[in-house]
């Protein structure tokens, strides 16, 4: 409960990779591994030392220095503070400019019965836009054009081509107040040009300065949501200026090793679960971005699980003599799970042995909240007798064993079983809605069960890293040709692939389906299924072979250039 407690407290900032949070967890993690005794595994080039850290890249992130906000008319000039009024975002460049303001409401270019939000060949050359998020709203804040959410106009990319085609000098952005619903946006550079995020407060001082029937910024937005066309405010010249730079991201897993001994020492099981989380919810959230998204459950939970068995393994180890043949047994705190299995995938493509050498890999993803004592695990079928082997642990556990047929869901065990490796996927059999959310908080944890669970794994580790049989992946049978599985679950979405090579382009979605449900819309191109990549028919189809009614599985698709990301309830029928 103490591991859970300080991977979910606030001084972890929501783990997540590239952030100071996240390298606190790394140190936590690296430094039990060390008191437990466990070895640094991982060489480290050019020295020929060895670390608990294997690094990988992870893409970029901007690092914004230099950022000014100000407005001056002919009586008042106002200086907005960092952080507190405005951020200089990545969803522009960087730049030094000035010009007069112009109010171009939420810069939608058309919309339903000849709505738009420029005058007739608006030109914005050196001026300023200030720009609503969203889309004219009814007086409950809620879209005026969409029953569920918000429409494809609300979204950025649309709104900054509009803009663009303008040539703005910069771009002021603004949440406008009394909105119901959040909307994900997505990220990455949208405009060569400054934009600056203003909080609503900001905007509204900011509005009152230069208006001069003295309003503020909720009747301007009730101006946008009439259709009120752009209108300059040539008294008023905002400056805005910042210096961004793309510094790349390096992510790490963290790594230990129990040496094995004799006979068996070349040979592997993993151990492990991964360390990170949402952050502050800039994606993946369920909520929206903004707060502290904690991750106790997922997955604080597994990597105390994965902490505590070192411990446990450790204390067996060392009590057995000294000529007994022992598996070495890797623990492994995987980073950037939650983007797309990327710490498990580098792992695999770069063992610390030769993956033939890896005969077992346990995966924890999500055993804090578990349920009527009830356990989810998948993969038994990934080794020739492991399902037998493993099922004569059930009794001793304390715990309900739900077995899920195929994989389970996509973490961290995918790419080691898609490299051969056979896996265990343990997960919470129960759902909770708090999965994804700033309320998956440290007070919720079922300790006691969590604890079986880590018993459980524990008692299976300590056999498998003891006797020489090993689950051999099962081979397809030959001399006939095999019938594919039936589908058992329905989306209720047609899909092809995309002309860019990358991703299932939705070309159908059937109303009160799935995909419907989970928002899913036609021209929406999906590009991760459960974090796995899905480029063809064949591909989705067979994750969907291996699924049953009721799982629920993460879509990460492009909208408009706006990646987001849905959680998705598959369905017996459609």
């Amino acid at each position: 409960s103490e591991h859970v407690a300080v991977l979910a407290s606030p001084w972890m900032e929501g783990r997540l990779p590239g952030t100071r949070g996240m390298d606190l967890a790394m140190d936590y993690m690296e430094w039990h591994f060390r008191q437990i005794g466990l070895e640094p595994a991982v060489p480290v080039e050019g020295s020929g030392g060895r670390s608990f850290r294997q690094p990988f890249p992870l893409g970029s992130t901007p690092t914004i220095s230099g950022q000014v906000f100000e407005i001056a008319t002919d009586d008042a000039h106002e200086i907005f503070e960092l952080d507190r009024d405005f951020v200089l975002t990545g969803l522009g460049s960087g730049g030094d400019v000035e010009g007069p303001i112009v109010f171009v409401g939420y810069a939608i270019e058309s919309g339903p019965e000849g709505f738009t939000s420029f005058r007739e060949e608006e030109d914005l050359s050196g001026k300023v836009a200030l720009m609503f998020r969203y889309e004219p709203m009814n007086d409950e804040g809620a879209s005026r054009w969409s029953q569920r959410g918000w429409s494809a106009e609300a979204g950025f990319r649309r709104k900054f081509n509009a803009l663009a085609r303008r040539n703005p000098a910069a771009v002021i952005l603004v949440n406008p107040p009394g909105v119901s619903a959040s909307l994900s946006s997505g990220g990455g550079s949208m405009i060569e040009v400054p934009v600056v995020m203003a909080t609503p407060d900001a905007a509204d001082r900011l509005i009152r300065l230069v208006d001069l029937e003295e309003r503020g910024v909720l009747e301007w937005r009730r101006l946008a949501d009439e259709g009120e066309p752009s209108f300059e405010i040539p008294e008023a010249i905002a400056r805005i200026a910042g210096e961004i730079r793309e510094e790349p991201v390096v992510a790490e897993n963290v790594i230990g090793l129990l040496p094995g001994r004799g006979a068996l020492a070349t040979e592997y099981i993993v151990m492990g679960g991964h360390l990170d989380h949402l952050g502050f919810g800039a994606f993946g959230s369920r909520r929206g971005a903004g707060r502290l998204h904690p991750g106790a459950d997922d997955n604080a939970s597994g990597s105390a699980g994965t902490i505590m068995l070192a411990e446990a393994l450790a204390e067996r180890y060392a009590a057995l003599p000294a000529d007994a043949d022992l598996r070495s047994i890797l623990f492994i705190g995987f980073s950037a799970e939650e983007s797309g299995l990327h710490g498990a995938r580098h792992y695999v493509r770069n063992p610390l042995a030769p993956i033939a050498d890896h005969v077992l890999m346990f995966n924890f993803d999500m055993i804090g909240r578990i349920v009527n004592q009830r356990l989810r695990l998948s993969g038994l079928g990934s080794g020739e007798g492991l399902g037998e082997w493993a099922r004569g642990f059930y009794g001793a556990s304390g715990l309900e064993i739900v077995e899920q047929e195929g994989l389970g869901g996509g973490s961290d065990h995918r790419p080691f079983a898609e490299a051969g490796v056979p896996v265990l996927f343990s997960i919470i059999a129960d759902f909770h809605d708090d999965y994804h959310t700033p309320d998956d908080t440290a007070d919720k944890i079922n300790r006691e069960d969590a604890m079986r669970a880590v018993d459980f794994f524990a008692a299976m580790a300590f056999d498998m890293a003891q006797q020489p049989r090993r689950f051999e992946p099962p081979t397809p049978r030959s001399g006939r040709i095999r019938t594919p599985q039936p589908l058992t679950v329905r989306i209720g979405m047609r899909s092809r692939a995309d002309a860019s090579g990358t991703g299932l382009e939705v070309v159908e979605v059937t109303e009160g389906g799935s995909a419907d449900a989970a928002g899913i819309r036609v021209g929406d191109r999906v590009l991760l299924w459960d974090k796995d990549p899905v480029n063809t028919r064949e591909e989705l189809v067979t994750k969907l072979r291996a699924a049953n009614p009721g799982d629920v599985v993460s879509v990460t698709f492009l909208r408009e250039g706006e990646e987001q990301m849905v959680y998705l309830t598959l369905r017996g029928d459609e």
